[in-house]
């Protein structure tokens, strides 16, 4: 299998059903509109957009990457196991695994990242992308991948690491940083 495309190509035949869990759980800072993530959007009505022909350009863009990806499971559909993701970039990242990531948001409960089927997605994810996994809980986050010896010795590499370590936060590192850069080309970032 070759690397996950998690930002442009959508899963054939897949839809958004009758989903709208990124109707409340994101930011929108469009001139069109404005939403302040974790409320619902005034366009929404009984789970269906009032403006959906004439949406703004934001809406038109954002998929969840279960609409994206389509080895993930039904079952994975935001408002079916609680959880939505998606990739995130910030501009002006507070950590180095912010740059670009993938996003996980509790529709709720935050129990739900401990559901079988969340926790499998999670190590697919983690296993199947160059991409740190933060799951957010309220306006924190916290990074789940990588794991907290591996993110370590990626930022404070250290000689008391093992040689193995050292290995796979370097060859973790070198992977992450060439989907960015891609990524940032593509955006036209670069």
């Amino acid at each position: 299998m070759g690397p996950l495309d998690l930002t442009h190509t959508l899963a054939p035949g897949r839809g958004c059903g009758d989903c709208y869990v990124c109707c409340e759980i994101t930011t929108i800072n469009d001139p069109a509109l404005q939403k302040p993530e974790g409320q619902l959007c005034v366009n929404c009505h009984g789970g269906l957009c009032a403006v959906y022909e004439h949406r703004p350009k934001t809406c038109r863009d954002f998929h969840c990457l279960y609409r994206h990806l389509g080895d993930l499971p039904e079952a994975m559909r935001p408002d079916r196991c609680g959880v939505m993701f998606s990739t995130r970039r910030e501009t002006n990242p507070e950590s180095p695994f912010s740059r670009i990531y993938i996003g996980g948001y509790a529709t709720g409960d935050t129990a739900a990242y401990e559901t079988p089927e969340v926790q499998a997605a999670i190590r697919w994810l983690s296993e199947q992308t160059p991409l740190p996994i933060w799951l957010a809980f309220g306006k924190v986050k916290r990074l789940v991948s990588p794991d907290r010896e591996l993110a370590e010795a990626i930022v404070q590499p250290s000689p008391h690491h093992s040689p193995d370590l050292k290995a796979r936060a370097a060859a973790w590192a070198k992977r992450y940083d060439r989907w960015v850069y891609m990524y940032d080309t593509v955006a036209g970032v670069r």
